[in-house]
């Protein structure tokens, strides 16, 4: 019979949860296209270790997170009914089912960890700060050394090869382009906050300073080395909001708040102003592939005006665009063409071309929520939530299409991580409270 801890865990289901989180950190930062899959095995090992049904309970009632699950769980509503005037019906269900399947899974999650012993809580993190480290660690020596591995394994498994707009071939072997990693970036950044406050939570006081300074640098070095600016943008906007949260925190979430409002109800005129106003399409300053996102930001903004209210329909930019056909006049003085492209490099601007204002007001409300919901966390743990939050924020601002299903997951899996920080957080200030009372006269 195996030796059994408090409240029905045995070794071996300890065991089994902790190669399940390990493989589910790894599988993130190496291959983050599988990331769905991930969230996959994040909400089995939580199940496993704080049951499933009461987490069922909690995910159906938005848990924790209150608010802000329901409202995206209207947004994916909205964007099911849109398949009404969709220009793509069937990729407008498929992708509203998807969202409302991801909000629903994180959010059961998320909930289900506060069920979740306080020792076993400790241990996940710690497995999980590992084997991000070790991820880490992989995307450094990729880095540095012009991804040597991957350059490596694509010439002895051919059958491996990506897409070939990230490779291509020589006499001596795969040449592997640099923007091959900026999935691997963006998912590295929304995960290393959480795991900082695991590490400082988690680690023994005379390793944790140094780990967590290792952590830091390596992951500002290794962003600093990839081709994927919008990350090491999301970096330093999220080290910025971490501060000022750790030294005003009113002032800090208030500073969220706002960024959130202007980033999803400003876009348009924001969009249309950079183009036409400040013509920062012409900025030599910038790299081409900002100075062509603004020229599609600004096409894409134009449209808005057509169906402000409701529309084009959800996941309907690349079938429009596609029937536009491959010959596009460019704008005028550029070399970029003058269309929205399969998405618009934005997902504030892609709601309300694809949903309206009707979508924006609710992703919106949604952020809102949760920048709200942000100041129940414990106190060590809303600094946190908050970088998260911002870094999630930027990325969407300037990266990938808003339905991609790696794309959704990776803020899914990223609010997990940030849950399972914050459920570590709170034992150790229940804890810390207990040991202070237990000393009082």
């Amino acid at each position: 019979m195996p030796k059994s801890n408090p409240g029905g865990i045995t070794d071996p289901s300890l065991g089994n949860l902790t190669v399940l989180c390990a493989a589910a950190m790894v599988l993130f930062l190496v291959a983050p296209r599988t990331t769905p899959g991930v969230l996959g095995l994040l909400a089995l090992a939580l199940g496993l270790a704080g049951g499933f049904l009461g987490g069922l309970a909690a995910g159906l009632t938005g848990g924790v997170t209150g608010l802000m699950p329901r409202l995206l769980l209207l947004l994916a509503l909205w964007g099911l009914a849109s398949t009404a005037w969709s220009a793509d019906r069937g990729e407008a269900v498929d992708k509203s089912f998807l969202l409302a399947a991801l909000v629903f899974v994180a959010t059961w999650a998320t909930s289900v960890m506060w069920r979740v012993r306080p020792d076993i809580s400790r241990q996940l993190g710690k497995v999980a700060v590992i084997a991000f480290s070790a991820g880490l660690a992989y995307l450094f020596v990729e880095e540095i050394s012009d991804h040597r591995i991957k350059r490596t394994v694509f010439t002895v498994l051919p059958f491996a090869l990506p897409a070939i707009k990230h490779i291509s071939e020589a006499p001596d072997g795969v040449i592997v382009s640099g923007y091959i990693s900026n999935r691997n970036m963006a998912a590295m950044v929304l995960a290393l906050w959480p795991m900082l406050l695991i590490a400082w939570l988690g680690l023994r006081r005379q390793h944790r300073a140094i780990w967590i300074a290792l952590l830091a640098v390596v992951a500002a070095a290794t962003l600093a080395m990839s081709k994927h600016e919008t990350s090491l943008i999301a970096l330093l906007l999220a080290a910025i909001v971490l501060g000022l949260c750790i030294v005003r925190p009113r002032l800090g979430l208030a500073a969220v708040a706002v960024g959130w409002i202007v980033a999803t109800m400003l876009v348009v005129p924001l969009a249309s102003w950079a183009a036409h106003g400040a013509r920062l399409h012409e900025a030599a300053w910038l790299p081409n592939s900002a100075r062509h996102r603004i020229v599609l930001w600004a096409y894409t903004a134009e449209q808005v005006a057509q169906r402000p209210v409701h529309g084009v329909g959800a996941a309907s930019t690349k079938r429009i665009d596609q029937m536009r056909g491959p010959k596009v006049d460019n704008l005028p003085g550029t070399k970029y063409q003058w269309r929205s492209g399969p998405h618009a490099h934005n997902v504030y601007l892609q709601t309300w071309y694809e949903l309206g204002v009707i979508g924006a007001a609710l992703l919106c409300a949604a952020g809102l929520a949760l920048v709200f919901s942000l100041a129940r966390l414990p106190a060590a743990a809303m600094p946190i939530g908050a970088a998260t939050f911002t870094a999630a924020a930027t990325i969407a601002a300037f990266s990938w299409g808003m339905w991609q299903a790696w794309f959704l997951s990776v803020f899914a899996v990223s609010a997990v991580l940030t849950g399972l920080a914050a459920r570590i957080a709170d034992a150790a200030e229940a804890e810390a409270s207990a040991a202070r009372s237990s000393v009082v006269p």
